[in-house]
């Protein structure tokens, strides 16, 4: 009997392991045309539509709408753009880090460039820091924030660097975080339970043959903890099951999906293999290979499907491909995504009071810029202010993104001459495309906002009503209080 139940327990245990689960299955995409071939891309969803961006080059984006199972050509890009992990945000796309070049000296692109799909438009971003210039960068996003992970800074030769970065979006903020325990490029990252994974890539060096060179060290799986910014290393019994680069890295729940990638000992042909981490247990275990071998590519998780477009079959960047494949740990599901629709920042219904302050003196006020409507995050590209004595103390570095839960800060600054004055923030958009925004202001008047018959009893006596203006006079003192709209503020003078 003791035996007997070991054995169903044993049974239990193994059918609950990770190496028992479902090992998912690979399956091509269906496509009425095919979009051009190209490696060293990405690719991301916006709404719910997909988007193939950069590769050698310059070349089109192009939408693929899973509705019709087309693909449709966009514009090309700005600038050549590859080696970069493409990070759709808000319905917007982000281009950080990326090279451009020909081979073996590709180099890093100064600048971010985000894309707007509803308009087919790229808005140059802000100009990365020098010091921390590089491409082929794995780039993700949690808790308000971009970053930024390792690269390299001269292509396919040499300046591999341990770095990470933090970007927010909201203020144009680029920080520089703890180094990681080591190098590497022509990789992607991903973040799970508050965690950023470096696992997997290579130090690129076209002058070296030897692969222990390109791939020494890299079996180790580093590890970043968001909360507690700092690096720590799996144990080797966690080591990366397969030395490649050029994969496609995504997290599915609590697992990292590892799929394709290359690693030149495997001929001329790319990777089919795909590989599981668990992020709470740290084991890995083997998956459905993919259909084709393929690598330096993107990768889009969508309705619990992980869709891989393009990249190359193999090394030196040759074949390139025009097939798309999806991969479902369980059951297929059909892709998902709302259309999207044009964000708006709100628009103030009355003026944003900075207060009453001392003749001769300055006060300073920041304004919130609040996502009011849409589905697309607004990309504000500048902003201006007119009126006597206001100005604009301390701003975000534009470009930033207005999102929901993702306020634009302004500090707004008002010199004051001992009367009411009145002003006009004005914000410049890139996302909408040519919208701007204005936001009246004003300093040393009293803004009561309350109810006017709430305060005649407590403020004092209605001395007239003209429409629907109430005037109050307030006992003991000369001035005269007018309301508009359910607002009390004085007539005139401070």
């Amino acid at each position: 009997m003791i035996v007997r139940i070991s054995f169903v327990l044993a049974a239990l245990l193994a059918a609950a392991s990770p190496s028992a689960a479902q090992a998912g299955k690979w399956s091509y995409v269906a496509q009425s045309n095919a979009p051009v071939p190209r490696e060293e891309c990405s690719f991301a969803q916006a709404g719910g539509k997909f988007y193939l961006l950069g590769g050698r080059g310059v070349s089109p984006v192009q939408e693929y709408n899973p509705a019709g199972k087309a693909w449709k050509d966009l514009g090309k890009t700005p600038v050549e753009l590859n080696h970069f992990q493409a990070l759709s945000l808000h319905g917007l796309v982000y281009v950080v880090c990326a090279l451009n070049g020909a081979y073996p000296h590709e180099v890093p692109v100064p600048n971010m460039y985000i894309f707007d799909p509803l308009t087919d438009t790229w808005i140059k971003g802000m100009t990365i820091p020098q010091e921390r210039l590089r491409g082929s960068a794995g780039v993700a996003f949690a808790n308000g924030k971009i970053y930024v992970a390792l690269g390299i800074k001269d292509g396919h030769s040499s300046g591999w660097v341990p770095y990470l970065d933090e970007y927010d979006p909201a203020t144009g903020a680029w920080k520089a975080l703890a180094d990681a325990p080591r190098e590497r490029d022509h990789f992607q990252t991903a973040i799970a339970n508050g965690r950023l994974y470096a696992l997997g890539g290579r130090r690129s060096s076209y002058k070296v043959n030897n692969v222990q060179d390109i791939f020494f060290d890299l079996e180790k799986v580093d590890v970043y903890d968001i909360a507690k910014a700092s690096w720590s290393t799996l144990p080797a019994a966690s080591n990366h099951p397969l030395l490649r680069s050029g994969t496609v890295n995504t997290t599915l729940g609590d697992e990292i999906i590892v799929a394709g990638g290359g690693s030149l000992v495997n001929g001329s042909l790319a990777h089919k293999e795909t590989h599981a981490l668990n992020t709470v247990t740290n084991a890995w275990r083997a998956l459905a290979p993919l259909n084709t071998g393929r690598q330096v590519l993107g990768g889009v998780l969508n309705n619990g499907g992980i869709y891989l477009a393009s990249g190359s079959g193999g090394s030196g960047g040759s074949p390139t491909l025009n097939t798309m494949e999806v991969f479902f740990l369980g059951d297929s599901t059909a892709p998902s995504g709302a259309a999207l629709s044009v964000g708006q920042v709100a628009a103030a219904e009355t003026p944003f009071n900075l207060g009453m302050i001392a003749t001769g003196q300055k006060g300073s006020r920041v304004l919130e810029i609040k996502h009011s409507g849409g589905t697309q995050g607004v990309l504000i590209s500048g902003a201006t202010v007119t009126g006597t004595g206001f100005a604009i103390k301390a701003a975000p570095a534009y470009p930033v993104l207005a999102a929901p839960g993702m306020p634009v800060s302004v500090e707004l600054e008002f010199a004051s001459t001992g009367t009411a004055a009145d002003g006009i923030l004005e914000l410049a958009l890139a996302v909408p495309k040519g919208v701007t925004v204005k936001i009246p202001l004003e300093a040393n008047r009293k803004a009561l906002s309350v109810s006017p018959r709430a305060r005649v009893k407590a403020r004092g006596a209605v001395s007239g009503i003209s429409g629907s203006a109430w005037r109050i006079r307030e006992p003991g003192r000369k001035d005269v209080y007018r309301n508009g709209n359910g607002r009390l503020t004085p007539r005139s003078g401070p």
